[in-house]
């Protein structure tokens, strides 16, 4: 069962975290215009100091701005299981639908049981069983968000992911990365130098980034795994704007040539060959790829208006 919701753009803020003691999250100031009314009873609780899954699972439909978290004050009872919802009883709350589900410790760690439950059909949608250590408690609460999103929607959620941004304090710089909540941040980068733009590799393993050398900007493309990086070669000239392929094999990013000019070049990442994709002798940054990895996108100073790019078929990203 899925129900109608209408995209459109989300503003984002930064501000103070209720899950966690970091400082950052992620604020919706514009959402839906008709957002799906859902309940989240209780899970039981998990390891300590940590949020509990309902709390969670709470706090990232309610942040997506595509949902609003019925006021647990106002839930009948307390189900754990499809099987024991009363249906008559949920339907007076004005849930469309709901998520329940139960914690079990176990020996080695959690394993937590959820069921997507559609109050107008009367179904269960879905039913999941999550094994985990304390360490990724907190990331099952994301997934039981994205259960429940994707039998709403249709489309896999967001939730159990992470985010990349640049914490500046003072003079210093640190490249973060944390859950899409904000949960568990840790540092990747820190230094005095500037860092901007960090852009993911598809399967999250590798950030790109720009920061400084030698007074010009350059990129380099970081392994979260062992922390090794290498610099995308840059002749002396300056990078910026990176940005991954679709299949990760290829990196486009905007570089600085004589008298200003600014255009974008595409480098296979196994052989190190780079492509001039632009020669308008304008400025011509920040490349987005389309989903299949045919097309760019991007931005230009150029006096007619066209920012599309069509990569060759013989060699598509």
């Amino acid at each position: 069962m899925q129900w109608p919701i209408r995209r459109i753009a989300l503003l984002m803020a930064l501000s103070a975290l209720p899950l966690s003691a970091s400082a950052l999250t992620v604020n919706i100031s514009k959402a839906v215009s008709s957002s799906a009314p859902v309940a989240v009873p209780s899970f039981g609780s998990g390891p300590a100091g940590q949020p509990d899954i309902a709390s969670i699972v709470r706090y990232d439909l309610q942040h997506s701005g595509y949902f609003s978290v019925i006021n647990p004050a106002l839930y009948p009872d307390d189900p754990h299981s499809a099987a024991t919802i009363n249906v008559a009883q949920w339907e007076k709350t004005g849930a469309l639908a709901m998520v329940v589900g139960k914690v079990h410790p176990t020996s080695s760690g959690y394993v937590v049981d959820a069921d997507a439950v559609s109050l107008i059909t009367h179904k269960m949608l879905a039913g999941r069983r999550y094994v985990s250590d304390a360490e990724g408690y907190h990331m099952v609460g994301q997934e039981v968000a994205d259960l429940l999103y994707q039998q709403i929607t249709g489309e896999p959620g967001p939730f159990a992911s992470h985010i990349a941004y640049v914490n500046q304090q003072g003079s210093h710089y640190d490249l973060d990365v944390a859950q899409s909540d904000g949960w568990n941040p840790h540092s990747i980068l820190r230094g005095k130098i500037p860092i901007i733009s960090p852009a993911w590799s598809p399967r999250g393993r590798q950030l790109a980034y720009v920061t400084y050398r030698h007074r010009h900007s350059v990129i380099y493309i970081q392994n979260l795994a062992n922390g090794q990086r290498h610099q995308v070669p840059d002749q002396g000239t300056a990078l910026s704007a990176p940005a991954f392929s679709p299949n990760g094999q290829y990196l486009a990013f905007a570089k600085v040539w004589e008298r200003g000019r600014t255009e974008l070049v595409r480098e296979n990442l196994q052989t190190g060959h780079e492509q001039v994709l632009t020669r308008s002798g304008t400025v011509n940054t920040s490349p987005s790829w389309s989903p299949g990895g045919h097309h760019l996108v991007f931005v230009s100073n150029r006096p007619v208006s066209y920012t599309h790019l069509t990569l060759p078929t013989s060699d598509l990203g």
